[in-house]
């Protein structure tokens, strides 16, 4: 046996030594303070791949072992697209003698106390390396390293755990790397859709790669002729990117820095904290042993009780994301305790049986398993005692939302009466609970909307995944035209948002739908926010509802001067504000205009703005348009029947020379205006004598 063990050692030896060389090898040593070391490689060969080549020696690892324990390796997953590391990391090359840049990526763990890193290296002549931060050097950089030393993490970012090692083989290229990167370095906010990457080329490149992904996964996107913009598809929300360009010509290529940027925030996604409860009710918190309940609230891990804790978590959104749970108990009383919070399941203590209880808490408190596993040092205060959970603590959680209800076992490990711990519940002063984070999408709904050939008053009522140009909300408008909101004065714009109006010209008839024009998943919904407004005339929107202009509302209160105006062929009193329709309304001041709740009934009442008395003016043209303006009678603030500022050029318009569509035509001459008209006119007067 000694004999086959000496010959298998060697054959091992020998297919190491046959297998495990690179073409270029570069031998690196990383250590810590503790005199802990790994032996690594870098370098190149024709026979290399981006991912685990086993003749040449490389060899995928398990995870990390425990934490405090020395481990240090390459994280291959960038450049091989899987999940892989090894001591070793080698890269294709073309052909040999090989000229060119590699980056590899380093990760460690050091022992417990380490208070350095250090990356021994012992370079040929024709090799330099540079060792810098995940975040392209911002933090720490090594500069170019050659001959053979030691370069030592900066302390202060050890616990970054993360490197790269860029390795440069042959003469410095002489091609500048690549500049100006757009979206610009720690650019944040960027849209997550219509981002397209650019950059200028340094002098002399005649081909580039392309390098994108999200920070931990950096894969090659182009390698090919020189270009200087890439375009990326659709992002997620508030995350991070990195990317680079490498510029190369036919002798060599040079890496520019890695960039950064991080997309906006989904405005859909609400953030949300609650604490939880017990119900007031037996058995929400309490204690058992195997056989029998022992407590209907008190929560004891003592003996040979087990106890529980139910929370109502009713008033959690069933569609939420769980992020994180954080237990909160009143100790009441405790010696030096060993004690896990467990898993539950879908046992319910509150009505399950005692040993079903028992056996669940009993069986569900070992580290990794419980949601907090806690071995005291001592003696802990009698007083409110709070733990992060952790495990699968937020997916249990998470699936227990339907159900209403979810619970956690208390467990003490030596079930015995010298060590324990007992928590107040339900029923005693200091109830437990639950402080949870979670996030959740307000749901989308469905929408459709009509617009005429030529000017139509529209708004947004939600927003549409990604961004809100004029182009993603209405594809078809007239492109030769401008789409314009007031601000005091016509303005042009090129994204749009929710509450405000706009005038847009459309090319056609047509009507928009979700799942044609806009995403079958339909239009996000957004907080009913106060428009903001001006003195004056604004333009304005609702949200996804059917709402009555009755109930619309200003602070500070009392504004709204006069009728709300929309546009169908001419200005009229809407008696309702429609989703996707832009409204005019005058304000005495500035303010913001509120928006009523579609469920207040109350504020369905309709204005008569005009009386039955007054004299009518009917102007038709021969197009078929049709218009009225109104004669009144007796004391009238006729400023409250001022019509909104004219529509764009061209447009079918009447009113008074005053601007208003009523007028005391009685006490004085007044002149009519018109625009957009076809000739001849037809003119109809009722309750009233005119010249």
């Amino acid at each position: 046996m000694r004999t086959l063990i000496s010959v298998f050692s060697a054959a091992l030896l020998y297919a190491t030594m046959v297998f495990g060389q690179a073409a270029l090898d570069i031998q690196l040593t990383a250590s810590d303070s503790i005199g802990s070391n790994n032996g690594l490689a870098i370098g190149v060969d024709t026979a290399a791949t981006n991912g685990i080549d086993p003749e040449l020696g490389e060899s995928d690892l398990p995870p990390f072992p425990p934490a405090g324990t020395f481990e240090v390796r390459f994280d291959l997953t960038p450049y091989a697209g899987e999940p892989l590391s090894s001591f070793k990391d080698y890269r294709n090359a073309p052909a040999l003698p090989y000229t060119g840049v590699v980056e590899y990526k380093l990760i460690w763990q050091l022992s417990s106390g380490a208070s350095t890193f250090k990356i021994s290296y012992n370079l040929p002549p024709e090799v330099t390396i540079n060792i810098k931060d995940l975040a392209g050097g911002i933090l720490f950089d090594s500069g170019t390293l050659s001959d053979s030393g030691t370069y030592s993490i900066p302390p202060a970012y050890i616990g970054l755990n993360a490197a790269f090692i860029t390795m440069t083989v042959g003469e410095p290229c002489t091609i500048p790397e690549a500049s100006n990167p757009n979206p610009a370095e720690l650019q944040t906010n960027v849209e997550i859709t219509g981002v397209y990457l650019g950059w200028v080329n340094g002098a002399g490149t005649e081909n580039v790669e392309v390098w994108f992904g999200p920070n931990e996964r950096v894969l090659k996107l182009y390698d090919g002729l020189a270009i200087n913009s890439w375009p990326l598809g659709t992002l997620n929300y508030d995350s991070q990117y990195s990317w680079y360009v490498v510029c190369k010509n036919n002798e060599c290529g040079i890496q520019s820095p890695n960039w950064t940027f991080t997309t906006v925030r989904d405005t859909n996604l609400i953030i949300d904290t609650i604490n939880v409860y017990p119900q007031n009710l037996n058995n929400w918190t309490g204690s058992c042993n195997a056989s029998s309940k022992t407590q209907v609230s008190l929560v004891n891990g003592y003996d040979t009780e087990v106890g529980w804790m139910v929370f109502d978590i009713s008033d959690i959104p069933s569609n939420a994301n769980i992020n994180s749970v954080k237990f909160n108990g009143y100790l009441y009383d405790n010696i030096w305790p060993y004690w896990s919070i467990t898993p539950m399941g879908n046992v319910n203590p509150v009505t399950d049986a005692a040993y079903t209880v028992f056996n669940q808490v009993s069986t569900h408190s070992g580290n990794g398993i419980a949601y907090s596993h806690n071995e005291e040092s001592g003696t802990l205060n009698n007083d409110w005692l709070t733990r992060t959970l952790g495990s699968t603590v937020t997916v249990d959680l998470q699936s227990s939302l339907l159900k209403n209800w979810f619970a956690l076992g208390i467990l003490e490990f030596d079930f015995s009466t010298s060590y324990y711990v007992k928590f107040q519940g339900w029923a005693e002063a200091n109830k437990p609970f639950l402080e949870v984070i979670y996030s959740y999408h307000e749901p989308a709904f469905q929408f459709s909307l009509d617009v005429v050939d030529g000017w139509n008053l529209v708004s947004i009522p939600g927003k549409l995944p990604g961004n809100q140009e004029i182009d993603n909300w209405w594809p078809y408008r007239d492109t030769l035209a401008n789409v314009f909101k007031f601000d005091i004065q016509y303005q042009s714009v090129t994204t749009v948002t929710p509450g405000v109006g706009y005038w847009m010209k459309h090319s056609g008839v047509r009507t928009y739908n979700t799942g044609d024009e806009w995403p079958d998943g339909g239009i996000e919904l957004v907080s009913h926010d106060s428009i903001n407004a001006n003195s004056g005339w604004n333009i304005f929107g609702v949200y996804e509802e059917v709402v009555p202009p009755a109930g619309l509302t200003t602070s500070p209160s009392g504004l709204i001067n006069g009728p709300v105006y929309g546009h169908s062929g001419g200005y009229y009193i809407t008696t309702q504000l429609v989703p996707g329709h832009g409204y005019w309304v005058k304000l005495d001041n500035d303010g913001q205009i509120i928006i009523p709740d579609a469920s207040l009934k109350s504020n369905n009442e309709v204005t008569n703005w005009f009386k039955n008395d007054w004299g009518r003016i009917i102007i038709s043209d021969a197009a078929g348009k049709n218009y009225t303006l109104y004669a009144v009678n007796g004391d009238i603030d006729l400023s409250r029947y001022e019509l909104p500022p004219p529509p764009p050029s061209g447009m079918f318009d009447i009113r008074y020379g005053s601007g208003r569509i009523a007028e005391d035509i009685n006490s004085s001459t007044q002149a009519i205006e018109m625009t957009g008209i076809e000739y001849p006119l037809t003119v109809k007067v009722e309750n009233r004598d005119i010249r």
